[in-house]
């Protein structure tokens, strides 16, 4: 008998995911994305304004029944949820976000300043003039980033 092999998508799926940690998190996870240079620091998008920063090496493998999210860091910066999340291939640290508050946020979590577990955005980019969508590191050119608005346009 010839094995039926199909491609793009239509076909049987044999894989599977398997959990190895959870963290409690505030309200569903719009986008997560791991640090290329660290990959145990995970960045996630929430419905609040704040992004949270996870070390998941200092989290048990199952939460604690109290339901408390415990970021290593809350980065603030936007006013309004989003969805864009971009961690720099080239400056470890640097990390970028996109928010319905029409702003890109950029943090150093690197040279982290900050107060307590908070940390304020190093740059506030103000130059859409509406929601932005995704954002996105060039992966050559460290200073470099686009960012998406609603409208279809690339800044």
């Amino acid at each position: 008998m010839i094995e039926e092999v199909q491609f793009g998508g239509f076909g049987s799926i044999t894989g599977k995911v398997d959990v190895e940690i959870k963290m409690n998190h505030e309200g569903e996870v719009n986008r997560a994305r791991y640090m290329p240079q660290n990959p145990q620091l995970i960045a996630t998008k929430s419905p609040s304004s704040d992004v949270f920063l996870f070390d998941y090496t200092k989290h048990p493998s199952v939460p604690g029944t109290d339901r408390t999210c415990r970021p290593q860091l809350r980065l603030r910066g936007h006013t309004k949820e989003g969805y864009g999340l971009s961690w720099n291939t080239n400056i470890p640290g640097h990390l970028l976000s996109a928010s319905d508050d029409t702003t890109v946020c950029l943090w150093d979590v690197q040279a982290s300043t900050a107060q307590g577990n908070f940390l304020d955005a190093k740059t506030i980019f103000k130059g859409h003039t509406a929601v932005v969508e995704d954002v996105a590191w060039h992966v050559l050119h460290e200073d470099i980033f686009g960012s998406h608005m609603v409208q279809k346009l690339i800044v």
